[in-house]
């Protein structure tokens, strides 16, 4: 019986092993394993009294529900009709608000006031983030050609 070559038998995996030794860094710098994003927003904080009186600030607020916007100010008791903006339920996600009429009236809120730069928002538990990064963007002046109020406040959610 003729005996076998072991050395023809072998396989040279040396190669294979060099290019997994490669490929393996090459591929875990290019995984990207949590990516974050971040969005400047302030929440309302509890301070002391303080002596000096400030002048009457604005106060603006934008409720956020399922039924649309309603822009409202500290300086009034009852917000005026015309700052109620109704959503359309033909559109789906984001579309649905009215942000045109939003930007219009923040427009001209700030034309009263331009050294406020503060909005509060009050969105309510059932609106979702894509709406809510929506309005932040109408709010801060992002959706139109001028500055609007870059400061947002997110609020409790409104009932």
């Amino acid at each position: 019986m003729p005996s076998r070559n072991t050395a023809k038998d072998e396989l040279d995996l040396v190669p294979i092993m060099n290019l997994v030794t490669i490929l393996i860094p090459f591929l875990l710098f290019s995984a990207t394993f949590v990516s974050l994003g971040a969005i400047e927003t302030t929440v309302p904080g509890i301070v002391d009294q303080v002596d000096v009186d400030p002048p009457p600030s604005l106060e603006l607020s934008v409720t956020i529900d399922h039924q649309g916007y309603v822009v409202g100010t500290g300086l009034h008791a009852q917000p005026d009709p015309d700052w109620t903006l109704p959503r359309d339920p033909a559109h789906a996600g984001p579309d649905s608000w009215d942000t045109t009429g939003l930007v219009r009236i923040l427009a001209e809120l700030k034309e009263e006031h331009p050294q406020e730069d503060t909005v509060i928002l009050v969105p309510a538990s059932d609106v979702s983030y894509d709406v809510l990064i929506h309005t932040m963007d109408a709010t801060a002046g992002r959706l139109s050609d001028e500055p609007l109020f870059p400061a947002v406040v997110v609020a409790g959610g409104a009932t």
